[in-house]
């Protein structure tokens, strides 16, 4: 059965890593899904390209401007690379971490994506109850059977409440 939703979808449009990529895109072809992304002003490789260059930039700049006081600012250099990688590293981690909701009429699953990790969690679509209500703009909560999980933190607040009535909209056909 498909089902038509409407027409702000809330799909992917940035990617991740290999092993994401391929599970919400295997949920993508189940009757109704919803996938959420990190929104990021750089991809990954271009945070990687900034941290490159900054490193031979100040690589350039310590050898250029005091070359004769290297013993000294050695450790000093070696910190601050160590740091900025350690950074850039974590970000990268970061990047594709994403939130998908896939439906069929047996099944409701859950994929949160998280610094590489993936929690799945599934629901009977007939006994699945979601929070908020109208009035709130919190994460939307999904529970049933003994399970709960939230969803929506790279939602905006003002576009929660419009993809919970979605959900349950989209419910209310598969129960039919």
């Amino acid at each position: 059965m498909s089902v038509s939703l409407s027409s702000v979808r809330f799909v992917a449009s940035r990617g991740g890593s290999s092993a994401s990529l391929q599970a919400v895109s295997a949920l993508q072809t189940w009757p109704s899904h919803w996938s959420f992304h990190r929104a990021l002003s750089f991809s990954p490789r271009q945070m990687n390209r900034v941290c490159f260059g900054l490193c031979v930039g100040l690589a350039g700049m310590t050898l250029a401007d005091v070359a004769w006081m290297m013993a000294d600012l050695w450790p000093l250099f070696g910190l601050t690379m160590a740091l900025l990688i350690w950074a850039t590293m974590a970000w990268s981690r970061h990047a594709a971490d994403c939130d998908v909701i896939a439906l069929r009429p047996d099944l409701l699953r859950v994929e949160r994506h998280r610094g590489g990790q993936v929690e799945r969690t599934e629901f009977n679509p007939r006994w699945v109850r979601i929070e908020p209500t109208h009035d709130d703009r919190s994460l939307i909560c999904l529970s049933g059977g003994g399970k709960r999980v939230s969803v929506g933190a790279f939602v905006q607040r003002a576009q929660r409440r419009r993809l919970a009535d979605e959900i349950r909209w989209a419910l209310r056909q598969v129960s039919r």
